[in-house]
This record gives structure tokens, sequence and C-alpha cells, in this order.
């Protein structure tokens, strides 16, 4: 390699590698319905207080988001 390539090669690299956008709306679009399903599949598990019913339909919900914001970053690396 040149010294003159050298530099646009490391540029193109960090383009490649890096965030390019900032988050839209749109990519939170998967947001609620996510947090909706984990509330009801972790929600779901049988148990015997309200206490405890509840404190799983948070967990479902966060654990929901948490898969949702995951899947929308992980997108653009997949395309």
């Amino acid at each position: 390699m040149t010294l003159k390539t050298e530099p646009l090669l490391s540029r193109l690299i960090q383009m490649e590698t890096g965030m390019t956008t900032y988050f839209t709306i749109g990519d939170f679009i998967l947001v609620i319905p996510m947090a909706l399903a984990g509330a009801l599949f972790v929600g779901a598990l049988p148990c015997k207080t309200e206490l405890r019913h509840n404190a799983l339909r948070v967990l479902g919900a966060l654990l929901g988001v948490v898969f949702a914001v995951v899947l929308v970053e992980g997108l653009p690396a997949l395309v």
C-alpha cells in the first residue's frame, strides 16, 4: 500500500463498522409490540401471588424491549 491510500482505506473501514445514522421513531416501532409480547409470555408463567405475577409481567416487558433494541441494532449489521 502506498501512503496516499492508507488513510483512505482506514476511513472506509471506519465508515463500514461505525454507526452512521441516529435512532429515528421508525426504529422503535417494534418496542411496544415486543414489550407486550414479553409481558404476555413471561406473565403467563404460573405463580401463587399477584405480586410475583406482576413482577414477571414487568420483567417480560423489559426483556421484550431489550430484545427489540438488540434486533433493531443488529439488523443493519446483517444487511
